[in-house]
């Protein structure tokens, strides 16, 4: 058994882990980045999941696993007493492509001797595929027995035996996850103390199931008692007969209620839409064999295929030929700080703009025509605002929280000089991606 402590931290604090990691504590890399795939088994009363929720001390999960894009696959029970972990793993040649027939008593893996009592389990418990997780995992050591894993671009799809219930969904959220046997124990919380990470609860299956629109749900079955249960019932009617007349009447919270329904929605539209983008060009976040990500901010001439970030290889899918003749300056994407130019001769500034950002900066500014692509697993930048600057200092806000917007200059005359004051590596740190 093993001590695991789980921090979720928002994708927007990528800098901080990689200057809490490599600066403050030295933690070095264990082995390459890869992607994991999970299956995550339960019951159609999702008891797996109850049992959680209810803080149930001893508790399984039952799932598969595979590596890559590794056709092997493991098979796996992960057993849980308070923070204690520990698990069974069982190694399939068979293909996680075939994943109807992996549980089926005709499974020739399954049948072996040694293997039947996970079958058994399958079987008895009347376990079905819930959902799907994919992420990318980072792994780190401290101190030669503490492992640290980092997993990020955490993707969830809901499944129905295996198929597919609806699009998948992109968590905001990355986790670090630290490992190590309670005689450790002080040697890890002194890791933690040193950093600003607060260690929570944290499911992926139950995260999922949250932002899949499950929890709900499971929530209500949790409790065993029938008084509860009438409560809520009763609850439910007196709410929905006050909603009722609320609406009628245009009596409060009508109002409110309205306004949030329709933030819900938009966001909802906007999600999904921004899905079926990613679906559309599906080579969005291919890597470029040329490209290499540095922690400063570069002034280049537009080109098309030229990376907008100077530490991704995103770049912009649409419409080229409208940003011909600008310079770029290639920021971090996570880049937190006001950038400041000083400009010799009056420029114009063009703004890329996602809708996930705030963007009230771009009040005062002036909406072009110009319709761009540039996707990320954060945003998608799709229109450009401008504004005129007289020469001196200009001061921009780099755009967020979800991500930095580009900035693109038009100079007005050839024998422009411009300085972009950059900000010491040592305020801010760019994570360190290793591209294979």
């Amino acid at each position: 058994m093993r001590k695991e402590i789980k921090i979720p931290i928002n994708n927007n604090f990528d800098n901080y882990f990689s200057y809490w990691r490599e600066f403050k504590n030295n933690i070095k890399r264990q082995h390459k980045d890869r992607f994991i795939s999970s299956v995550y088994y339960d019951n159609d009363d999702y008891s797996t999941a109850r049992n959680n929720l209810a803080g149930i001390s001893k508790r399984k999960k039952y799932r598969i696993r595979w590596y890559n894009s590794d056709d092997n696959f493991f098979y796996e029970i992960k057993y849980k007493k308070n923070n204690l972990g520990s698990k069974i793993l069982l190694k399939s040649d068979e293909y996680h492509k075939n994943l109807k027939n992996l549980y089926s008593s005709r499974n020739k893996f399954l049948n072996k001797s040694e293997n039947k009592f996970f079958l058994k389990k399958i079987i008895s418990y009347n376990l079905k595929p819930k959902l799907k997780v994919t992420y990318l995992r980072s792994y780190f050591i401290y101190s030669k027995n503490i492992r640290i894993t980092y997993d990020r671009n955490i993707t969830y799809t809901l499944l129905d035996n295996l198929n597919i219930k609806n699009n998948n969904i992109n968590d905001f959220m990355n986790v670090i996850e630290i490992k190590f046997k309670h005689k450790d124990l002080n040697i890890a919380s002194s890791l933690i103390k040193k950093s600003k990470f607060v260690p929570k609860r944290f499911s992926k299956y139950l995260r999922g199931l949250y932002l899949s629109g499950i929890s709900n749900y499971i929530w209500i079955m949790i409790s065993p008692k029938k008084v509860l249960f009438l409560f809520i019932i009763i609850l439910l009617f007196l709410s929905f007969s006050y909603g009722f007349i609320s609406h009628r009447q245009k009596l409060p919270p009508y109002g409110l209620i309205k306004n949030i329904y329709a933030i819900v929605l938009s966001k909802q539209q906007n999600i999904n839409d921004d899905n079926n983008i990613r679906k559309k060009h599906s080579s969005w976040n291919k890597l470029n064999k040329n490209f290499k990500p540095i922690k400063e901010i570069f002034l280049k001439d537009f080109i098309p295929g030229i990376n907008i970030f100077s530490d991704r290889n995103y770049f912009n899918h649409k419409n080229d030929k409208d940003l011909e003749g600008l310079k770029i300056v290639q920021l971090p994407k996570h880049y937190p700080i006001n950038v400041k130019i000083l400009s010799s001769e009056p420029i114009t500034v063009y703004r890329p703009v996602c809708k996930n950002n705030n963007n009230e900066t771009y009040y005062s500014w002036d909406k072009t025509d110009i319709e761009i692509l540039i996707i990320s697993h954060s945003c998608i930048h799709t229109k450009v605002f401008k504004k005129e600057f007289e020469s001196g200092e200009i001061t921009l806000k780099p755009g967020g929280p979800k991500s930095a917007d580009p900035i693109f200059l038009l100079f007005k005359k050839k024998n422009t000089d411009l300085l972009i004051k950059t900000v010491p590596p040592e305020n801010y740190l760019v994570p360190e991606y290793k591209l294979k």
